[in-house]
């Protein structure tokens, strides 16, 4: 193949669909969950009958390890384009030496050129120099709040799903609507007054307390229900992240790495000059 061939990236946005396939799919299902979840309140009284803790119960708890997989699966597809990228500029522009060949993600200028004399120095120009710009170092996909850049982010989560253990996925209430109907003695109903209502739970777990419920007289009898809002995140290295929005923002960013690489040739494109997001 001529040295002077400019590399088809259909194969690499392939993989992007099919990630793309995998999330929305992944989306419905945690969706049809949410959309029932086994759960129910059942109220405990204090022993004065003047407060009542509501406690979650639930008849099937999360597949929380399928979403992990489910999760894995897309993260996998998408850094595995990144190494088939590179590997298909070498072989595209007269490479044949592809071994070791993998998507950098270097933190300082300092590690870029440590590693480019061996890896990249494969990489002809001008794609070394858009893969230079990608790095976390020159800002590309860097988190405003101090956080790993994105592209960082989607290589450790890969590792931790190859070598460790899946991404675990959490439920929790974001917010929701408390039906609950007390029962007074006759003589006491009228100075019930309202109920202050504190809540003390938030995530969606076997045996949670999720409410205490304080009333100005005892209480007879209560029954309840709640409808929650739900949000489904994850942690990882200490730092909680929304779990859909994520897997967005990763998708979003590895198509703009293509975008780049494909803008190459011509420097003057607005993909490779403005593409580049700010979180």
């Amino acid at each position: 193949m001529s040295s002077q061939s400019v590399p088809d990236f259909s194969p690499q946005r392939s993989r992007i669909v099919r990630a793309e396939e995998q999330l929305e799919n992944f989306k419905r299902e945690v969706a049809l969950w949410g959309a029932n979840p086994p759960m129910r309140l059942d109220p405990e009284l204090s022993p004065d009958r003047m407060a009542c803790t509501m406690t979650l119960r639930m008849s099937d708890t999360p597949p929380i390890d399928r979403w992990g997989i489910l999760f894995g699966e897309v993260v996998a597809n998408l850094r595995a384009m990144l190494d088939n990228l590179l590997v298909n500029v070498v072989r595209t522009t007269g490479g044949a030496n592809t071994n070791r060949l993998y998507f950098p993600r270097c933190r300082t200028e300092r590690d870029w050129t440590r590693n480019a004399r061996g890896v990249w120095r494969r990489l002809p120009e001008p794609y070394r120099s858009v893969l230079h710009r990608l790095q976390p170092f020159s800002g590309f996909g860097v988190d405003q709040n101090g956080g790993p850049a994105l592209l960082t982010l989607l290589a450790k989560f890969n590792n931790t799903d190859k070598h460790d253990l899946f991404v675990s996925v959490d439920v929790k209430s974001l917010a929701g609507t408390l039906g609950t109907t007390f029962e007074f003695e006759p003589a006491q109903a009228e100075l019930a007054g309202p109920p202050n209502i504190e809540i003390i739970g938030t995530r969606l777990r076997p045996d949670e307390r999720m409410f205490v419920i304080t009333m100005l007289q005892p209480i007879a009898r209560v029954t309840g229900t709640f409808t929650p809002v739900l949000e489904f995140e994850f942690e990882y290295e200490n730092t909680r992240y929304e779990l859909f929005s994520t897997l967005d923002r990763l998708v979003f960013t590895s198509k703009l790495v293509v975008d780049w690489f494909e803008s190459a040739e011509h420097p003057q494109s607005s993909n490779f000059l403005v593409l580049k997001p700010s979180t």
